[in-house]
């Protein structure tokens, strides 16, 4: 599962899907956008994070926090 965190944290609706997810087994990246706009290359960055967890044999299941903002 994919959510996006923006300034103020996960909100409350997103904290609620987070325990769901981790109750049915679902790996939780979370994408921390520092500015008012999400621009279409950072999905990349999220795309590379789900690529590797498969790589590595999807065995971690933490949460795993992917963040955003500059692209280099």
């Amino acid at each position: 599962m994919i959510q996006v965190m923006e300034c103020g944290g996960l909100g409350e609706g997103q904290q609620i899907e987070t325990l769901m997810a981790r109750e049915v087994g679902l790996k939780v990246f979370v994408t921390v956008d520092r500015s008012e706009f999400f621009h279409h290359r950072n999905i990349e960055r999220i795309s590379k994070a789900v690529e590797q967890w498969y790589i590595l044999g999807m065995y971690d299941m933490t949460m795993e926090i992917i963040p955003q903002g500059e692209l280099n």
